[in-house]
């Protein structure tokens, strides 16, 4: 990476050598910023927003899930691909230190029926208030409204030790160029850009396009293959405790009818099966099918046998309300869906085996996380930048996934510890005035 300031920037005065510069206030800035800090180096905090973690509380506002309980091998495998290269990172920082470190900031967590695992307080928000006294004590200085919009690296064996150039824009354009042993990027994805996730680090790596996978919605919704007024009959119903199945995985919850498309924790947990199959090139657009079971306590038996039950002399959407229980949603579905389907035995098996269609993802700045950012062959085992010595990276910018349920935070926690790590190793070897 070889970002360099403007010739007119450039000729700004620098501030102070700073031994870390850690750019981006989210969970995975914060806690790399702390593991700095307790290890007694100097930690500046930079963030385009004006206060650090708006996503956090954000996604705390009806009960903070910070991870999930569950095996170690199962908890690695929700994060699909990139499973080999989260694996160092996870082991660095487990769930159960996780839980040990919300703890020591005065919030007892508690696993749920689900394996969710969440803090008492109803909201994120005593959490990040003992978290920045924390960082406060521990002498992190933070600043908002700064933007990174250039980064460069300086030349080794300085007598002052700094490794890096970056330069800052402040709210009006004011340019504020600083110096630093190391820095930290963690700036997030590509999704809820007004809560500061708007992924336009990617431009400090104009000209390194091989360096970033583009941003993709994850856990996402997904717009169905029906008509306008459709949604407009159906949306605010909710599709409940139904199970989704695509490309051999399933998961089980409600799904929500919104004006934008179909969302809920099953869609979630499916969003790269469903994403892969709608760039499937083609001379069509391509579509996303998933089989939809409405009823998935009840055996196909079961299911059928209901059906029998029922006086043929009634209606078909009669038949299906008395015999199932099924909402006008789920009628309605499949009419849309299964419309050959007229004896029992044909209804049994779509009412287990719907194959709904969808025809996009919801925008991505929709999306609660986003797969894409900076890959893996870009870092070393440490998380550092193999092309700019003393540059490390963590967080939801890197090339990872993972479904809710706790896993995101995890990663977020986990790549920082990693990383936080590696910079502490790197300071140590790397004095003033010596490179590794």
């Amino acid at each position: 990476m070889n970002n360099p300031p403007s010739p007119a920037f450039s000729a700004l005065p620098p501030e102070a050598v700073h031994t870390a510069i850690v750019v981006g206030a989210g969970p995975a800035g914060l806690f790399a910023a702390e593991q700095l800090s307790a290890a007694r180096h100097d930690v500046l905090l930079c963030d385009h927003m004006a206060v650090p973690a708006r996503k956090l509380l954000m996604a705390g506002k009806s009960g903070l899930n910070i991870t999930h309980d569950e095996p170690e091998g199962v908890f690695l495998s929700r994060y699909g691909s990139s499973a080999p290269f989260m694996a160092a990172a996870l082991k660095s920082f487990t769930p159960a230190d996780l839980r040990s470190w919300a703890a020591g900031l005065g919030e007892e967590s508690f696993s749920g029926t689900s394996g969710r695992v969440l803090i008492q307080s109803a909201k994120a928000t005593p959490l990040l208030r003992a978290w920045r006294s924390r960082l406060e004590g521990q002498g992190v200085r933070f600043e908002g409204r700064r933007r990174l919009v250039a980064l460069s690296p300086l030349p080794p064996n300085r007598p002052d030790g700094a490794r890096l150039e970056l330069l800052f824009e402040g709210p009006g354009g004011e340019p504020h160029l600083m110096l630093a042993r190391t820095a930290i990027l963690a700036m997030g994805g590509g999704s809820w850009a007004r809560l500061g996730s708007d992924g336009r680090w990617t431009g400090l790596f104009k000209g390194h396009a091989n360096a970033i996978a583009p941003f993709q919605p994850a856990n996402c919704g997904f717009v169905p293959d029906w008509q306008p007024e459709d949604t407009a009959r159906h949306e605010g119903d909710t599709l409940r405790g139904v199970e989704l199945r695509s490309a051999g995985e399933q998961a089980r919850g409600d799904i929500i009818i919104t004006k934008a498309g179909w969302e809920g924790r099953p869609l979630y947990a499916l969003t790269p099966q469903l994403r892969a199959q709608l760039s499937q090139p083609g001379p069509a657009p391509a579509k996303a099918v998933a089989h939809l079971d409405l009823r998935p306590n009840l055996t196909d038996k079961a299911v059928l046998e209901r059906l029998q039950a029922q006086r043929p002399r009634e209606s078909r959407s009669n038949r299906l309300r008395k015999a199932l229980k099924l909402t006008s949603l789920e009628r309605s579905l499949l009419a849309l869906f299964a419309p050959d389907a007229r004896t029992d035995t044909a209804l049994a098996h779509a009412i287990k085996n719907l194959p709904v269609r969808f025809t996009a993802t919801e925008p991505l700045d929709r999306a609660i996380s986003t797969a894409g950012g900076l890959k893996w062959d870009q870092l070393d085992r440490n998380l550092m930048l193999r092309a700019t010595p003393g540059l490390f990276a963590c967080g939801e910018m890197l090339d990872w996934e993972a479904p809710t349920g706790g896993y995101l935070l995890q990663g977020c926690f986990s790549t920082a510890h990693h990383c936080a790590e590696g910079v502490k190793h790197w300071l140590q070897q790397t004095p003033p005035g010596e490179t590794p």
